[in-house]
């Protein structure tokens, strides 16, 4: 969590006590306020301001305490009590107290008008600006001269989290959650139906979105005006090769084929919870598994900016769906992760849930899926003897079967996906409701996860289904065709809009009804 600037009223009580103390005790001043487990900095040193018997040492007291942050929660760290955890070097989120992102030129100018700092990018959905140092300041003592400004809300570095392992779906796994009953039964899944995949990128052998936005326009331009430049199968926040999708350390390959994988016909693959669906990779994470805060925020932005433009143009799934396979257990909370996520699923005309990892190794906390929020499935993993390996606490919703807490994402997003299909106007407290309901309650998971159970797809759906928001199929679903980018969600376009020829087929964008 990052530095918050105290509220005028709380600063003005906490002068009013230093003086009285003062004025009792002349010796020695008390330490300042304790804030949760981590002692607030001073914004200037990071440090607990020495007690001195002098009137102006209140003064000086209270000036500290008006600039240092406060949180907003229980139990923060501050982050430069926080070793643990790295943070990219002179790199910071900036939130501007009472500017949203439709404020963009109001934010530019405060930023240019600030010596020693450079904004980099503005995330138009929460008006959080991606910033540089430039002054020689180093990051956390400029982070906390930020926060004392009547202009900003709070400020954060830009830590790295970390993915949480991926080995890919068994056909176990498959089992337990009972896949089959369920494409036989409800849905196979569904091309019009988008998934967010945030991670190091995928290959083109799982069922891969596609941006009709972009494809057959203009090089070099936004022509969907989603804030990246000719983003046709995917978009990189990490640098290198311009907004592609390609694998940076295997860990998307794995995660994507559990969500949504194809079966080639080789032992080397099969199919994933969702065999129909078109993920929508945006690459946040590097070769060495870092996933830095303001990548992953630019993915969630610029997947609900596709969300959006697919309800605009008639898309008829009303909720986002976005798989973070990573997290740090080093942080109890995050101003930043915090406010994309709540931002995603309150504007607009799309909603958003987020399937999250839990963490592999034991710990109370594991940002974004402990923050708590009504829109995030936190899941953790059982093996093949519904064994709970991952983390546990009553805090994580559901154990997924399969081979890491990573995967145990992707297995959410998957489920999520075929709920989708069956439903599009299903709700995040729906679906997330039925993942917690949807679960055999075992000896192995009985209090290792707050709905006690591990996770079972039929189940979810039979929840659904007595719930009267999903039916059986009136046929058994085809199980013949799986997607690939020319099977999209729109109504169809003019075909020389489409390019319909390409990769050898004459096949153009299909509306999503005639792929149920």
């Amino acid at each position: 969590m990052g530095w918050r600037r105290l509220p005028g009223s709380q600063a003005l009580s906490i002068l009013i006590t230093a003086a009285a103390l003062y004025s009792a005790t002349p010796q020695q001043l008390p330490a300042p306020r304790s804030y949760g487990h981590a002692q607030a900095p001073s914004p200037a040193r990071g440090v607990r301001p020495k007690a001195v018997a002098t009137p102006n040492a209140v003064a000086a007291l209270a000036s500290a305490l008006l600039s240092v942050a406060a949180p907003e929660r229980p139990v923060p760290i501050s982050p430069l009590s926080n070793t643990t955890l790295p943070f990219r070097p002179g790199r910071l989120l900036v939130k501007f107290r009472d500017l949203d992102g439709g404020n963009y030129s109001q934010i530019v100018d405060t930023v240019n008008e600030w010596a020693g700092i450079d904004l980099i990018k503005v995330m138009a959905g929460t008006g959080i600006a991606v910033v540089n140092v430039t002054d020689g300041a180093s990051t956390q003592r400029k982070a906390a001269r930020l926060a004392g400004s009547e202009l900003v809300e709070w400020t954060e570095m830009d830590y790295l989290m970390s993915g949480d392992g991926s080995t890919g779906s068994a056909g176990w796994a498959l089992d337990k959650l009972q896949a089959a009953a369920v494409w036989s039964g409800y849905t196979f899944g569904n091309c019009g139906v988008a998934v967010c995949h945030i991670d190091s990128g995928m290959p083109w052998t799982n069922n891969h979105w596609y941006n009709p936005g972009e494809y057959a326009a203009f090089p070099f331009v936004d022509d969907d005006g989603n804030g990246v430049i000719d983003d046709y199968f995917g978009a990189n926040f990490m640098g290198g090769k311009t907004n592609v999708s390609w694998d940076y350390n295997g860990h998307g390959s794995g995660t994507s084929a559990v969500l949504g994988g194809v079966n080639n016909g080789d032992s080397s693959s099969q199919l994933g919870v969702s065999p129909k669906v078109s993920i929508m990779p945006c690459v946040a994470m590097d070769a060495a598994l870092a996933v830095p805060f303001s990548a992953a925020i630019a993915c969630v932005e610029w997947c609900k900016n596709n969300f959006e433009n697919i309800a605009a143009m008639g898309g008829r799934q009303r909720t986002g769906i976005y798989v973070a396979a990573w997290g740090s257990n080093s942080l109890t909370d995050s101003d930043a992760l915090r406010a994309v996520i709540q931002r995603a699923d309150s504007r607009g005309r799309t909603r958003a849930l987020f399937t999250a990892s839990a963490g592999n190794t034991q710990s109370p906390v594991h940002v974004p899926a402990s923050l708590g929020l009504s829109n995030i499935v936190s899941l953790t993993y059982s093996d093949s003897s519904d064994v709970v390996r991952g983390n546990t606490g009553s805090w994580i919703d559901v154990a997924a079967p399969t081979g890491s807490t990573s995967d145990a994402a992707a297995v959410g997003g998957g489920l999520a996906a075929l709920m989708v299909a069956a439903n599009p106007s299903l709700t995040p407290e729906q679906l997330k409701a039925a993942m917690r309901a949807g679960v055999d309650v075992l000896s192995t998971t009985q209090g290792k996860v707050g709905s006690n159970g591990r996770l079972n797809a039929l189940k979810a759906f039979q929840y659904l289904e007595r719930q009267g928001t999903v039916q059986k199929a009136r046929a058994t679903p085809d199980q013949s065709q799986q997607c690939n980018p020319l099977q999209v969600w729109y109504p169809p376009w003019p075909s020389s809009r489409l390019g319909c020829s390409i990769g050898g087929t004459n096949q153009c964008w299909t509306s999503y009804s005639s792929q149920n």
